[in-house]
């Protein structure tokens, strides 16, 4: 029995404080912040195959993240600011 417990703590506990993936999660995002609003400004020009826009997303944090991932397929980014709540 004191052997298995070991065995727990040995294989467990170093997984706790991994460093977090960077892998993009599948199909769903982990859960560990939720978007609160989003704020959108989009230039549409209809004879072109773009547009170009800004969006700010405020989220609400459920529990301490290293990293926080958003869904953005077939989207250029060209800038990402993080401004905390003051």
């Amino acid at each position: 029995m004191k052997l298995a417990a070991l065995s727990f703590f040995v294989l467990v506990v170093p997984a706790a404080f991994a460093a977090p993936s960077l892998d993009p999660p599948k199909l769903r995002l982990d859960g560990a912040a939720q978007p609160s609003n989003y704020a959108v400004n989009l230039t549409i020009v209809p004879d072109r195959d773009t547009f170009q826009g800004s969006v700010d997303i405020g989220i609400e944090v459920r529990m301490p993240a290293e990293v926080v991932w958003l869904n953005s397929i077939g989207l250029e980014i060209q800038d990402a600011i993080f401004r905390p709540e003051s």
